[in-house]
């Protein structure tokens, strides 16, 4: 990853998304060539540049003055939710006053010509559009790493081995391949709650006693604590969704018998079904505070013999691709 300088003023970046370059003089985007407007005329084109480089956008701006374009406008606020959760360029939509405002209503002939101008708008906003979602994973992955180096790695595995299920999964027809553009991410961060628990509990040398045991269960709600009101915020999209849900239920049992809700059966997110035996399988195969590794066989047959814990056609591609997870 390359370095990020925070002290050097980048220029703004704007791509404008207009069906009608032609009410635009040619003038205007000679003359705001130094300010990087870009035009493109169409919600696709628009959605292919936002997938592959939205970060490095100040704002996108969607000429809305047509009635026409306003379902477009709708799909790509969404899409771009969805794929670039709370951290994504300020969308300025650009109609008449009997339209639908999302997040800034402008004339697109002001916002072309008199780009300084929406620079106050820009501002407060600049650094966090410009630094990508990465950035902040890595802080607070750096974070994890630094308070509990086995935490961190059992959370690296984890997101390893969902990955990997998940892909079979998807192979196998069982499952839709857009959960593959959410679950790294949620399978990372499962036990992001664990970071509220106290050292002594968390690194104990030797077995839990009950209360300590009940303490340490409680990182499933501390953890969705955290990410509670981003997940009901305007910003959230369906990776924050996805998130929540492992975080939360991720040691929920297919025979109800988890927690922290008790869910059952396909009443468990899928994603925290995925989680779940990646959980366990990394659990068991790792070094504990309080126990070295088991070996990938006696992990198994802990695995087998706890009846009711695992969705029975997602662990039966687990058990049926072990050598993936070796």
């Amino acid at each position: 990853m390359s370095e990020f300088d925070y002290s050097h003023k980048m220029p703004y970046r704007v791509l404008l998304i207009t069906s009608n370059q032609e009410s635009i003089t040619e003038d205007a985007f000679e003359n705001k060539s130094s300010h990087n407007v870009e035009a493109v005329s169409n919600m696709e084109t628009a959605f292919n540049i936002l997938r592959r480089q939205a970060f490095e956008y100040s704002a996108v701006v969607f000429d809305a003055r047509s009635e026409t374009v306003m379902y477009e406008l709708k799909q790509l606020v969404s899409m771009v939710r969805n794929h670039f959760s709370s951290i994504y360029p300020l969308v300025i939509v650009v109609s008449h006053e009997k339209y639908e405002k999302f997040f800034l209503e402008m004339n697109v002939d002001y916002v072309v010509n008199n780009l300084e101008a929406v620079e106050r708008i820009l501002k407060e906003s600049q650094e966090i559009c410009r630094i990508p979602q990465n950035y902040y994973i890595d802080l607070l992955a750096k974070i994890i790493k630094y308070r509990d180096p086995q935490l961190f790695a059992h959370m690296t595995n984890v997101r390893r081995y969902s990955l990997t299920l998940a892909e079979l999964c998807v192979e196998e027809g069982l499952l839709s391949d857009e959960i593959l553009e959410r679950i790294g991410l949620a399978a990372f961060l499962h036990d992001i709650g664990k970071i509220l628990i106290a050292d002594e509990i968390l690194r104990k040398p030797s077995k839990l006693t009950n209360e300590e045991f009940e303490i340490i269960k409680k990182h499933t709600v501390l953890g969705a604590e955290i990410l509670r009101d981003i997940v009901k915020s305007d910003f959230a999209g369906k990776s924050f969704s996805t998130l929540y849900e492992s975080v939360k239920y991720h040691h929920e049992r297919w025979d109800g018998k988890g927690y922290p809700s008790n869910l059952t059966a396909n009443d468990i997110p899928v994603v925290a079904r995925i989680v779940a035996i990646a959980d366990s399988f990394d659990a068991l195969t790792s070094d504990r505070y309080y126990r070295p590794a088991y070996n990938v066989d006696e992990a198994l047959r802990i695995m087998n013999e706890d009846n009711g814990h695992f969705d029975p056609l997602l662990y039966s591609v687990f058990l049926k691709n072990i050598h993936k997870f070796k």
